[in-house]
């Protein structure tokens, strides 16, 4: 009879609680729709913030402290031919270099990072493409001597350009190629390209030679690899690059700087560049997009968790006097606690589970914009599910707590 009457007892709100059932299905399927959306906002979140920081730490090649760089286009009304142009080059650099406070000067048409520089299909001498195949397309630049030195750009192999490699109407001599080490290795695997010719712009008959190897620079960007051919200005002749200085990096020598350029031509407009401010603002993009999506991702788990924290609130009210039959029966605050905060689990379990499948089919849209880390790594993916069960628990446990401090007799007494 007692234990028929304990039965009865734990029964007692069966028709009222029936009645709230299917508001409470409906809503814990609400909960675990915004578990699912929240898991893989966050987790895209965490994978963006991940790419962001690697980013700030990837080697990008060159040393941005203190350099200095001024556009320069050349009129082809005040600089009509090739001579003119290589003069105006070769006497710029000459005139920066003196300028008290730099401690190097140099000629580029290439600029990292960022840079849209140009690029040019190419052909290898001793190993050409198969007739009616398409030729490897590559970025080229043409750089002074200096240049290599003003950036801090290390030599791995060979020469870089000397001032013995200018243009010249000897056909039987060719013009000097420097190359990085991923257009190294990805043409040259496992062999020096030094003495390979390399025709550039379909001239089979005047190709380049490779005399040197230097380290990768990030031109594109910092999460690419670029293959860069280098070619000297003597021999490019090009009418629009920079003019790099390197220094203290302060207003004042920008400004000497910018009377040395304009001392040979002060009809030229100048904007002077600062690559660390390039280096800060290529970085501009990502931080963005990781700021925007973590706001995002924030709101959503904090809706999650408001929902959690009300679906376990209502379920608290409805079964108020089942809670406090079972405390004046014998149950533990700590078993109603759990509960109520393992009800809340669930559903946040099942929409991190349908959260997991939302980001691998989202996958290839967010693949682009990672560097250094993929959708599948372990760790982020650990991080991000347990970053939002943390929020359903703290959420679950209010009610959970409140629920288990019911007076059972004001409890059993109510209606």
């Amino acid at each position: 009879m007692l234990r028929r009457g304990r039965a009865a007892s734990l029964r007692i709100d069966e028709r009222r609680v029936g009645a709230g059932r299917g508001t409470q299905l409906l809503r814990g399927l609400f909960v675990t729709a915004e578990f699912a959306l929240a898991l893989p906002l966050l987790l895209g979140a965490c994978l963006l913030l991940t790419s962001f920081l690697r980013l700030t730490r990837v080697d990008r090649g060159f040393d941005p402290r203190g350099m200095l760089a001024v556009p320069v286009a050349l009129p082809q009304a005040r600089y009509p031919d090739d001579t003119v142009v290589t003069a105006f080059w070769r006497r710029l650099e000459q005139r920066l270099a003196a300028v008290p406070g730099v401690r190097s000067a140099a000629v580029t048409t290439v600029l990292p990072p960022n840079d849209q520089f140009g690029n040019s299909n190419f052909n290898l001498k001793d190993r050409p493409v198969p007739e009616n195949t398409s030729e490897p397309v590559g970025f080229i630049g043409a750089v002074t001597p200096a240049y290599f030195a003003a950036l801090g750009i290390r030599l791995l192999d060979g020469r870089t350009f000397t001032a013995a490699d200018t243009m010249t109407s000897d056909t039987t001599v060719r013009a000097a190629m420097v190359v990085s080490r991923a257009w190294a290795e990805a043409f040259y695997p496992g062999e020096s390209p030094l003495g390979k010719e390399v025709a550039v712009g379909g001239c089979w008959d005047c190709p380049d030679v490779i005399v040197g190897v230097v380290e990768n620079v990030k031109y594109v960007g910092l999460g690419a690899t670029d293959e860069m051919m280098y070619n000297a200005v003597a021999q490019a002749r090009p009418r629009t690059g920079y003019v790099v200085v390197g220094g203290d990096g302060s207003a004042a020598l920008e400004a000497r700087v910018l009377d040395a350029v304009r001392g040979l031509d002060p009809d030229l407009p100048l904007r002077p560049i600062r690559l660390a401010e390039r280096v800060s603002e290529s970085l501009s993009d990502p931080l963005r997009g990781a700021a925007i999506l973590s706001a995002f991702a924030a709101s959503a788990v904090v809706l999650a968790a408001v929902g959690v924290f009300a679906l376990m609130s209502f379920t608290v009210r409805q079964r108020r006097r089942e809670i406090g039959v079972r405390i004046a029966l014998g149950a533990q605050p700590g078993a109603v606690t759990r509960m109520i905060v393992g009800r809340g689990m669930r559903h946040a379990a099942l929409g991190v589970a349908l959260g997991l499948v939302i980001a691998v089919i989202g996958e290839r849209w967010i693949r682009g914009m990672l560097f250094g880390v993929s959708v599948s790594d372990p760790l982020t993916i650990l991080l991000a599910a347990a970053g939002t069960l943390l929020a359903a628990l703290l959420a679950s446990w209010v009610p959970g707590r409140r629920a288990a401090r019911i007076h059972p007799v004001e409890a059993i007494n109510t209606e």
